[in-house]
């Protein structure tokens, strides 16, 4: 599979799950950590990661004219030295103040890292096997999560905060070591011009229209919504029911874990086969296929809410994650690679940066959004929305055109 792809883009899809195991070692934790460890409550927490994540999300436009201007390599280079050192400061962060400053320079780094790995690896593959390498490093972030939520489930004991600092201090190695295999490789758009079979379908503008211009651009407005509705519902996943399986249903730190490495693996097992699936079927229909994917593993969850407990509504609480994962193997193969087509090349590092901004408006609202539904015990009324915005979801996909 790795060897229909250009040396660089084979080190860049390794190194992500690399990176990605240290990400998700911590990933489930940050509303527990300040809770629990840090002494802050639930609802300063929730609030504190929202609102910070929301303002290192304004980054994302600049990063994108940064990508555009000086190239995705440096930009990415940048993101990952200031990631290492938030990874380390979150670990000793002790007040909310400091958590909020610390949470808004890693979301800022985090915004500009995105946008500039999809640009760098979406200019080292031609545009044949450019929804397999989104597919399968989709599929290598998951399997790099998943080993890091194992990983992190053993490692982590609530009532003890040396164990937090432990994978902070992980995620921050792995991440040099990412910086270390991938530094060297350049954002040459000349690759992308030279493999690219078919010019882009929408005309380039002229640099002080794109803002403009992307409004106007309609498959790239509704790729915007599916990917804000998309991150919305997934995001929750390690907010809302992380919370909601500890505090109402009665799992544990190792469920938990069990529960993202399931999710993971599936999506690591199953991304290649769904993506051969999928040129069999138009894109918008597999849109809404995966809109109910996701609606079926929230049930589940209403399900888990509502029954006494013990082990049935703890199983429900491990697949369900499980569930939504199978539903995520349709994004990665259409959304990205769909995006970057309706974007004018000279301007991808533009259209990448919002696409990356859209995503991480919903990720960094979940865990504001599951504090104030679970503090409310109001988890139901959630899970309820979230059922209806993915039927939503359905509705505008159902106006694109393949």
């Amino acid at each position: 599979m790795l060897n229909q792809y250009t040396p660089e883009a084979r080190r860049l899809l390794i190194a992500n799950i690399i990176t990605f195991v240290g990400f998700g070692m911590s990933l489930q934790y940050p509303l527990i950590y300040l809770n629990s460890a840090r002494g802050i409550t639930l609802s300063e927490a929730g609030a504190m990661l929202t609102f910070a994540g929301l303002l290192g999300l304004a980054i994302s436009p600049l990063a994108g004219v940064l990508i555009d201007r000086y190239g995705a390599r440096v930009v990415m280079l940048a993101a990952n030295i200031i990631t290492v050192f938030g990874a380390i400061a979150f670990a000793h962060a002790t007040t909310l103040a400091v958590a909020a400053v610390v949470w808004v320079v890693s979301t800022m780094a985090q915004s500009a890292r995105f946008p500039a790995f999809s640009t760098l690896l979406g200019v080292r593959v031609n545009e044949e096997h450019r929804s397999s390498a989104y597919s399968l490093n989709y599929a290598g972030i998951n399997l790099g999560i998943g080993l890091g939520g194992l990983l992190g489930g053993f490692i982590i004991d609530i009532t003890n905060v040396a164990t937090f600092q432990t994978v902070y201090y992980i995620q921050a190695a792995f991440t040099i070591l990412f910086t270390a295999l991938t530094w060297q490789i350049h954002d040459d758009r000349k690759t992308l011009h030279a493999h690219t079979q078919s010019p882009p379908k929408q005309p380039s503008a002229p640099i002080e229209n794109v803002w403009r211009g992307m409004l106007r651009n309609r498959p790239f407005v509704l790729l915007c919504l599916m990917n804000l509705l998309f991150w919305g519902n997934v995001s929750q996943q390690n907010s809302f029911l992380p919370l909601y399986a500890t505090q109402d249903v009665g799992a544990t730190p190792r469920e938990l874990g069990y529960a993202l490495g399931l999710n993971t693996i599936v999506i690591a097992l199953l991304q290649m086969p769904v993506m051969q699936w999928l040129r069999n079927i138009s894109s918008r229909n597999a849109l809404v296929l995966m809109y109910a994917g996701i609606v079926l593993g929230w049930c589940f969850m209403l399900l888990a809410g509502v029954l006494p407990k013990g082990q049935l509504p703890l199983f429900l609480v491990v697949i369900t994650p499980g569930i939504i994962g199978l539903a995520e193997t349709i994004f990665s193969p259409i959304v990205p690679p769909w995006a970057l087509k309706v974007s004018p090349s000279e301007q991808i590092g533009r259209y990448n940066g919002v696409l990356f901004m859209v995503a991480g408006i919903a990720q960094n609202a979940g865990p504001f959004v599951a504090t104030l539904f679970v503090g409310a015990n109001a988890s139901a009324t959630l899970l309820w929305l979230m059922i209806t915005s993915c039927i939503g979801a359905m509705v505008i996909a159902w106006q694109l055109r393949d």
